[in-house]
């Protein structure tokens, strides 16, 4: 788990500068910006725990509960992102969390919801 963001750089004499690698979350600039944001503010009163950017990361894909019928569930699952992409992919990790289960929604919300999006 990466509490600290770093920046993963590439040089090459080719190159005037470095070139910036980002294969991770936490190398990606936003990170390291939040985690700047997150120390330059002030601490709350009497509290000296450690302040940590956590990266939440939310998936979700319908699975079919029975072998007969239409019965559906959307399962969401959620993982940090402050893990090695290469973990979060082993199941043997167990690093995805199942945080809700949404029932499928009827055709009539696609109507409704393409209407306030102009149809996107």
């Amino acid at each position: 788990f990466h509490y600290k963001p770093y920046q993963l750089q590439w040089s090459t004499p080719h190159l005037p500068h470095d070139v910036n690698i980002q294969g991770e979350l936490f190398t990606l600039l936003a990170f390291m910006d939040a985690h700047h944001k997150l120390h330059e503010s002030p601490r709350e009163m009497g509290c000296d725990l450690p302040r940590v950017v956590v990266v939440l990361m939310f998936w979700s894909d319908a699975t079919h509960l029975t072998t007969f019928g239409h019965a559906r569930l959307w399962p969401v699952y959620m993982y940090f992102g402050n893990e090695l992409k290469y973990c979060q992919c082993k199941l043997s990790c167990n690093l995805s969390n199942h945080v809700a289960y949404f029932q499928k929604l009827p055709d009539s919300f696609k109507d409704f919801a393409c209407a306030f999006t102009n149809g996107k």
